[in-house]
Parts: C-alpha cells; sequence; structure tokens
C-alpha cells in the first residue's frame, strides 16, 4: 500500500451521528475550508490493511497539518473530538468524558466498542505539557484499559490520535507495554505518516485558497492554463530564492518544509486570487532573477503576517471600536519583534511605537495577543517552525538590534544556514548603508560563507576614514554587492573567509561549540587581518589557507590549540609573533604588500591620505603656507599639482572653503572636505563607480591632471 488518500482514510471510520451536551468540553468541529486532503503513508512494518486497525495514530513533523486534519475527519464522520492542547487529562479521562458529554449515542461507551463511536484526539504533544508527565501515562494506560474491557470488535477505527514523532514512539511503547501485562490489550494499531503537502497536492491547496480569495473579490476564479502556469511560476520562484537545485524543490528538505507547508500554500493561493491580471503577475514572476527571487519569499511571508494581523486587529475593533485600532496593532513589525523574543525566550513585550498608539486599550489588547500568538503560523510549540521562517524573524532582530547580549543559540544556528544571509542583504543593499551593531557582522558573513551555492565572494572591512567607533563593510559576490556600516568592535562567528580587515579598534573571534567538542574558529581562503587589539573566544583555531594577521595585542584561552591544514600558508607579526602557540610557528608568507598607485594622481591622493585630516588650511589661492605639515608636497610632487587638486575638490564638491580671519598680507581659508582621501582613493582606483558624485569627481581630476582611462 503505497499511500491513503482522505477519502479513503475517512471511509474507514463510521458515519456517526453524535451531539454533545452544552459546555461540553468534546467538540464537534466545523469541516475547515478550504481543505484539501493530503496524502498518508503507512508506517513500515504495518499490517497488510492499517486503516481495520482499532487504534489509528497520525504521525507528522511540526505545522504539517495534523489539527487539520483532525478537525476534517471529525466533521466529515460527525465524531467528536478531543483536543488535548485545552483540555487536561489524567486517569479514565475519556471515560469521564464519554460519559459526561456525549448524549447521542445513548451509551458512547457501548457505542466506542463496537466502533461505532470514533474519538478523534489530537495534540498528544501539547497534552503531555498541558497535563504533565505522570497524569498523561495515566491517560493512555487508563484508555487502553478502557478498550480491553470488551473484544467484540476490533476491525474499525475506535481512536484516531495526532502526534510528532517522539510523542507517537512514547504512545506504541506505552500501548505494547499494556499488552505485556494483559491478555485483552488492543493490539490492531496502525502508524500513518503525514508529511508536508507534495507537488500535486499542494498544487491544490494553492488553487482552493486562489478561489477563496478571488470569491472574496466578488469574481469568479478558473483554473485555466495561464492560472497552473502562474502557480508553478511562483513554485518556481521558490525554488530560485531557496537557491535549490532546479527541479528539486520538492525533494530538498527545506524546499518542503517550505514550499510544502499549509500557511505559505495559502498564501500563495491568496496572492494569487487578488491578482486580477493573472499574465503580468507570470510575467513577473518568471522575469525575476535570483536576486529578486526572495521578494517572493517575502510576499509570501507579508501575506500570512497580513492575515494573522486580523486575527486580532478584528475583534480588537469590535471591543474598542473599529477607528480606535492603530496602524501599528499587531502589524507586521510587531509580530516579528515579538516572534524574536519568543525565540530568544525573552519575556514577551509589546514595542513602545504601539504602546503609545493604543492608549487606554492596552490590557484588551494584549490578552489577544497572548492568546493569538502561540497559534501563529511561524511557530510551533513555541518554536520558530522552519529555517526560512526563523531567518526572516532574526534578520528583523538584527536590523533592529533585538537579540540579547548573551550569546544567542538561535542566531549561531541560523548563521549556520544560508537564509539568514538571504534574508538580510535586501535591507543591506539599500542605496545608504544601514548601521549595524558589529556583533551582528559574524552571523551575517557566516550564512553567507556556508552558502555552498556562492562560487566566491570578497569580503572587505576597514575604518580608514579615522572613525574609531564605526567601520565600513563592502561585500561583493558575483556582480553584486552590499555595503553596511557596524559599529565596532567587529565580532566574526565560527570562521573568518576570503577576506581583507582593517581595524583600528578591537575584534573578535567567536568560536562554534560544537557538540560534545571544543570550540574552534577556523581561517579560510586568502585573509588578511590587523586589528588594535584581538580576543580569540575559542579553544581551537584551524587556518586552512592564506593568513596574513596582524594585532597590537591579544586576548586567548590560556590552552589555545592552533592547526595549520595541509595547504595552509601564514604571515604574522606584533603580538602574533610574541604569544604562544602562534610563536612556534615560523611565517611561510612574504609580508603583505600594499597596492603601488598607478599614476601621480592617485599617488598625492594616498599620501594626502596618510597625512592630511578632514580640514586644511591654505592661502586664498590654494597655496601652500609656510608650514612643516606640506613638506613633503615640494618633495615628492609639486604645489601647483597641489593647489589643482584642491581646487577640483572644492569646485566638484566634495570640499567647502571658509574665510579666515587672520593677520597678514595674503588672506587665508579653511577648507573642509565632504569626501574622504580614502575614499577617493579607492574611487581612483575602480573601475565600476557606482556612486555619480564621486563618479563626477574622478572624471574632473582625471582631466585636471591629463589622465587618460
Amino acid at each position: 500500500m503505497t499511500g491513503i488518500g482522505f477519502a479513503e482514510l475517512s471511509g474507514a471510520i463510521n458515519r456517526g451521528s453524535a451531539t454533545l451536551r452544552t459546555g461540553a468540553r468534546l467538540i464537534l468541529p466545523s469541516a475547515p475550508d478550504p481543505f484539501v486532503g493530503p496524502m498518508l503513508a503507512p508506517a513500515a512494518d504495518q499490517e497488510p490493511d492499517p486503516l481495520s486497525s482499532e487504534i489509528v495514530v497520525i504521525r507528522s513533523p511540526a505545522a504539517v497539518g495534523k489539527s487539520t486534519l483532525a478537525k476534517a475527519l471529525a466533521a466529515d464522520r460527525s465524531q467528536p473530538l478531543l483536543d488535548l492542547a485545552v483540555i487536561p487529562v489524567s486517569t479514565d479521562s475519556l471515560a469521564g468524558l464519554l460519559t459526561s458529554d456525549v448524549t447521542t449515542p445513548s451509551k458512547p461507551i457501548d457505542a466506542l466498542h463496537a466502533g461505532e463511536l470514533c474519538v478523534v484526539i489530537d495534540a498528544l504533544d501539547e497534552g503531555r505539557l498541558l497535563s504533565g508527565e505522570n497524569n498523561f501515562q495515566e491517560f493512555l494506560e487508563s484508555t487502553w484499559d478502557l478498550l480491553s474491557r470488551d473484544r467484540s470488535s476490533d476491525h474499525r477505527p475506535k481512536l484516531l490520535l495526532f502526534g510528532r514523532g517522539e510523542a507517537v514512539d512514547d504512545l506504541v511503547l506505552s500501548l505494547e507495554l499494556f499488552a505485556l501485562e494483559h491478555a485483552n490489550a488492543p493490539s490492531r494499531f496502525a502508524v500513518l505518516d503525514l508529511d508536508f503537502f507534495e507537488h500535486d497536492t499542494a498544487f491544490k491547496v494553492v488553487e482552493a485558497h486562489a478561489e477563496m480569495a478571488a470569491r472574496d473579490d466578488g469574481r469568479a476564479w478558473n483554473t485555466t492554463q495561464l492560472a497552473q502556469s502562474v502557480i508553478e511560476a511562483y513554485f518556481d520562484a521558490i525554488e530560485e530564492a531557496l537557491r535549490i537545485d532546479q527541479g528539486s524543490l520538492w525533494i530538498d528538505a527545506n524546499g518542503r518544509a517550505f514550499a510544502g507547508y499549509a500557511p505559505v500554500l495559502a498564501a500563495v493561493g491568496r496572492l494569487i486570487g487578488q491578482e486580477g491580471v493573472l499574465i503580468r503577475l507570470k510575467n513577473a514572476l518568471e522575469s525575476a532573477g535570483e536576486s529578486q527571487a526572495w521578494g517572493v519569499i517575502e510576499a509570501v511571508t507579508g501575506e500570512i503576517l497580513l492575515r494573522e494581523r486580523g486575527k486580532v486587529a478584528d475583534p480588537l475593533g469590535a471591543a474598542i471600536g473599529v477607528h480606535k485600532v492603530p496602524d501599528e496593532a499587531y502589524d507586521a513589525e510587531e509580530q516579528l519583534t515579538l516572534l524574536s523574543q519568543l525565540a530568544e525566550n525573552q519575556t514577551l513585550q509589546m514595542s513602545d511605537r504601539v504602546r503609545d498608539s493604543l492608549s487606554g486599550d492596552l490590557e484588551e489588547y494584549w490578552n489577544m495577543v497572548r492568546q493569538h500568538l502561540p497559534e501563529h503560523p511561524f511557530l510551533q510549540q513555541g518554536r520558530l517552525v522552519n529555517e526560512v521562517f526563523t531567518s526572516i524573524v532574526l534578520a528583523h532582530s538584527i536590523v533592529n538590534d533585538l537579540v540579547p547580549r548573551t550569546r544567542s543559540v538561535v542566531l549561531s544556528d541560523a548563521s549556520r544556514k544560508p537564509f539568514l544571509w538571504r534574508s538580510i542583504r535586501r535591507s543591506v543593499s539599500r542605496d545608504e548603508p544601514i548601521l549595524l551593531d558589529g556583533r551582528y557582522v559574524g552571523y551575517i558573513l557566516n550564512s553567507l560563507w556556508i552558502d555552498s551555492t556562492v562560487d566566491g565572494s570578497a569580503v572587505t572591512i576597514t575604518d580608514k576614514d579615522g572613525d574609531s567607533d564605526t567601520a565600513k563593510v563592502h561585500i561583493v559576490v558575483d556582480d553584486d554587492e552590499w555595503r553596511m556600516s557596524v559599529l565596532q568592535p567587529v565580532v566574526f562567528y565560527e570562521r573568518i573567509q576570503t577576506c581583507h580587515c582593517l581595524l583600528n579598534d578591537g575584534a573578535k573571534w567567536q568560536g562554534h561549540q560544537r557538540a560534545g567538542g571544543a570550540s574552534s574558529f577556523t581561517i579560510r581562503g586568502e585573509v588578511s587581518f590587523s586589528a588594535r587589539e584581538l580576543v580569540i573566544d575559542a579553544e581551537t583555531v584551524r587556518i586552512e589557507g592564506k593568513a596574513w594577521l596582524d594585532a597590537e595585542a591579544i586576548q586567548q584561552t590560556q590552552y589555545l590549540r592552533l592547526i595549520l591544514g595541509k595547504h595552509a600558508a601564514t604571515w604574522w607579526s606584533r603580538a602574533f609573533s610574541d604569544v604562544y602557540p602562534w610563536s612556534d610557528f615560523m611565517p611561510s608568507l612574504d609580508p603583505p604588500i600594499e597596492p603601488q598607485p598607478s599614476n601621480e594622481l592617485q599617488a598625492l591622493v594616498k599620501r594626502c591620505d596618510e597625512q592630511l585630516g578632514m580640514a586644511i588650511d591654505l592661502y586664498e589661492d590654494y597655496s601652500i603656507p609656510a608650514d612643516n605639515r606640506f613638506n613633503w608636497v615640494s618633495r615628492e610632487f609639486s604645489t601647483e599639482k597641489f593647489s589643482r587638486l584642491i581646487r577640483v575638490m572644492v569646485e566638484g564638491g566634495a570640499a567647502t572653503t571658509e574665510r579666515m580671519s587672520v593677520s597678514g598680507p595674503s588672506p587665508m581659508i579653511k577648507i573642509h572636505f565632504s569626501v574622504t582621501w580614502g575614499d577617493l582613493y579607492d574611487a581612483l582606483r575602480s573601475s565600476d563607480l557606482q556612486d555619480p558624485r564621486l563618479a563626477s569627481l574622478v572624471s574632473e581630476a582625471r582631466q585636471a591632471f591629463d589622465i587618460e582611462i
């Protein structure tokens, strides 16, 4: 038997007509709408006809749709459902609930034994937490005892239970142990596996939600060839965004965990159903390259967050008045902030932006948030449900500096997956570089460097502007580049790879703690690193490439172990040469050589970067006063060319002048530079300037010095 569909599973259960007393703890749920039945697979070593078992257990990973399937089955067969997530249980709870809650059939225990009544029991995992381990085990044992009292019928499901792998394993063990001590114990049970949706059923889920969204907008939905191609285009864009091999979305674990996840499929369906011109949507999806494909992921998650807001904002509006609900109440930003708090096991706190906007309705709002947040689609049992959602939440945390100062396990784990970098790079790629805390740099870069689909990257981190508080991070991957400004010190996590790092302040190498092993830090590719002070928080440093290392001072663990790989080559100076174990290794590389200027203009600007600050005093005609600080100009270049360069910067808007009140026959001016000499030097050496202001300045300077490109 290869697979069991919803109709087949439902057909094995007796169609009942149960009724419950008012206030019953058992429920008769309504059918989910829309609903597409998933496929289930019998677990290994099942008997030939698992649906004739009296106990059927549905096992699945987190957040696959167990509760939706449980409600659909209970509704389809008019059978009662017990939700263990909200109803605590203990000894004889099932018998007590049947006796007290069920009014039809009149003898519910007898109907259970005959297979006419089937109880759907959802949330085994949550039930163990709610009821406590001892009470939950007593509930299971007393349930087996209840079934063992009458063995006249064992060919039809009497109990349908839903849980994750560990909870199901414990349930099966409990049943097997009970059977060892009781001759009449129920012996026929089956375990069916429910997984994320596969392509064909996922396609149907998207269609069902697209039809509902179109209907809500007053339009008809037709399953045309164009509509089907739009759905496929969404799946292709998700595959591209996750950088999964073409055609592998539904077999890749991360791909199926996202694309086959019911809330994602529902969001995709709503996005398609809300689009009036499908050909426009199809063209946009197909023309999006990899760099834009992550936007599809963000659109899908944005739709999920928008729908979740309605679950709080709508009832809040009914309670306090629709016109009073501010836009900030449980919006996407607030949800991500709360989810980040949950991810780090912090106490939930609403942000000031919501607190200020809600004023006197805080208690009503907060009660609703605490009610709905545990059921958020991004969560399962209080944890973020998959790596994609985790990366989106953590990217929000990083940009808004919400991660606690203590070491973050969830952020460390996320940095070892490529999705964190893919989530945050859209924030990093703004025209104006964002300012981040330096403690996040290593997590972001580790996520980039661990991405096996990136053929190569180059990272430069410098604070050459002379501002020791911040550093510039420049990331180049293929033809794309990103820039960040970061507060020092800069922290690297787990590795540093193909990177040029020149810092006048401090830096830290934070090792990764492997299970049962020492924390380690790795240097890969070609790395040049210099810092005033370096802290090494790792027990092992491994070098697997070429490393030029320099620091004034080093703090490290007492028994640091240094391992040089087979192809490692090194050079280090200052503290590295004086501190064990570095001092035990002789350098095998020549000292680093700074690339030399290629023309006189570059050479002059480079010396200005070394000698001058952001303001200088000159005569009004830009000539040099008699000042020893300018002796190098006439000695190495010419005063006329220096004055020519200063004039170009003033006329090009890269500097401003201010008349000075000084005695003497020749008026003097103070010149304030708005472009640093370092940036100008880099611009003169660049072959692809993106900044139009710098591009114009470089062009004017080259013309003034008769330099051809």
